[in-house]
């Protein structure tokens, strides 16, 4: 096996990826088969392209990590023995669920080669010339566009999203990547080819998606402002709608997409069944100019103010809801319930977490826990919301509106200052946390610097 070596030339790094990786045995052959058939039956011949270049993209995304550890072991001595061959193909990412770039690259190609999409395998360099670094281009309606999975994935970003997806030569050069290709893509980036030619390289970053039925609803944030621009892309005509050119705190659920529309100065609840924007009346009196936090959960929009008062607003009947100092909120998984972070309305050093029924307004809380360790970030999975503070994962099963708290990692260092305040610099908290499926079993992943470990859930 060829090893990959360092090179420093004037303190800039090129890593050199290894080209030959051992052939698969007959056993691992028929387990990545399994696996891609398994994908592939997400998809079917009645399918536009676009569906099937999203859907395939986001198994790749939302199920195969980044090996960190692998990457590191390029030129960090501590992780020379963590290096894993197969991150760098299709095996590591279908079966593993373990990949580098060339992995998820090699991967999103097997897919769209199945799926009979015309695609092509780029090489090229990222951060600044410094790493090889590989992606895709896939070609729709005859014209060309970038996709780099890896950094739309969930697992090696901070979020999952949709920031290298279908973007056009003038917007991805702007986006950290370098390559040489005979292959010039769209003038525009597939979902900004609505906006102003003098906007257009800005859109893209930082996007998000959403498909429901026979249309998509694209997201782009914009590197020079805070604002996005909101696209419908209609399958069946084939065209493009703008929903808002300058949206800002926006959220969104199978149901609707809220947003604070600029140039307008209205908030806004677009109905997807329906097709249909209406100005929410109660929150454009509040204005955006003090807004903190916007939350959807089913029909209910949660408000937060800078000066820690919130409330909430059902978007079918208008009825609200006052509360003072919540300022954490999270959406349970089926978007029955607000989660909700409550502290010092008793002067103590505490928050208090409850859920809120959405359906009923019922209020119950859940558990308590020391502000300065509280919730930094959740994820759901199925029917359970999985959140974590620097030290600790809790879980809230929506079935019986509880939550419990987790065994508390092995690999968790936690130091705090004499006053009680978490100390970060010297800790070994949890980053990160995610859920997996694999062979079967699903795990929820927790990231320590680096590193990920899992706890097996199911």
């Amino acid at each position: 096996m060829k090893k990959a070596m360092v090179v420093i030339i004037a303190s800039i790094i090129f890593l050199f990826i290894p080209l030959n990786v051992a052939a698969l045995s007959s056993k691992q052959q028929e387990k990545q088969e399994k696996i891609i058939n398994e994908i592939m039956s997400l998809i079917n011949v009645d399918m536009s392209d676009i569906e099937k270049v999203v859907i395939l993209h986001d198994w790749l995304t939302k199920n195969v990590r980044y090996d960190h550890a692998t990457f590191f072991s390029l030129f960090d001595p501590e992780y020379a023995e963590k290096e894993n061959p197969l991150s760098y193909t299709p095996y590591g990412a279908f079966v593993n669920k373990l990949a580098v770039c060339d992995g998820y690259t090699k991967a999103y190609q097997v897919l769209l080669n199945r799926a009979g999409i015309e695609n092509k395998y780029i090489s090229g360099y990222a951060w600044g010339m410094r790493y090889r670094h590989s992606w895709n281009m896939v070609k729709l309606s005859g014209k060309w566009y970038h996709i780099d999975v890896t950094w739309d994935s969930g697992k090696y970003n901070i979020d999952n999203d949709y920031g290298y997806f279908l973007l056009a030569d003038d917007l991805f050069s702007h986006t950290d990547h370098y390559w040489e290709s005979e292959v010039k893509t769209a003038k525009k980036s597939f979902f900004g080819q609505l906006a102003p030619d003098k906007d257009n390289i800005y859109l893209g970053i930082s996007s998000q998606l959403k498909m429901l039925d026979d249309k998509i609803f694209f997201f782009s944030g914009c590197f020079d402002t805070p604002y996005s621009m909101i696209t419908l892309y209609d399958i069946k005509t084939k065209k493009l709608h703008t929903i808002s050119k300058k949206a800002d705190h926006i959220d969104s659920n199978d149901k609707y997409i809220c947003f604070y529309d600029v140039d307008r100065k209205k908030f806004i609840s677009f109905n997807i069944e329906k097709m249909k924007s209406t100005v929410i009346s109660k929150l454009s009196t509040e204005g955006a100019g003090d807004l903190d936090k916007l939350v959807l959960a089913g029909d209910t929009l949660f408000y937060k103010k800078l000066d820690n008062t919130s409330f909430t607003y059902n978007l079918v009947d208008g009825q609200t809801n006052t509360y003072e100092y919540v300022n954490i909120a999270y959406t349970s998984s089926n978007g029955k319930y607000l989660i909700l972070g409550q502290w010092g309305w008793d002067h103590t050093d505490t928050y208090i977490y409850y859920s809120l029924n959405t359906e009923n307004g019922k209020l119950t809380e859940i558990f308590t826990e020391r502000s300065n360790t509280h919730i930094k970030g959740a994820y759901s999975y199925k029917n359970k919301t999985y959140m974590n503070t620097y030290y600790d994962i809790y879980c809230f099963d929506e079935d019986t509106n509880a939550a419990i708290k987790l065994k508390r990692p092995p690999e968790i260092v936690e130091k705090r200052y004499a006053n009680g305040q978490a100390d970060i610099q010297n800790s070994e908290y949890i980053s990160k946390i995610f859920v997996v499926e694999e062979n079967s079993k699903t795990y929820l992943y927790y990231r320590i610097g680096v590193e990920d470990f899992k706890i097996k859930i199911k």
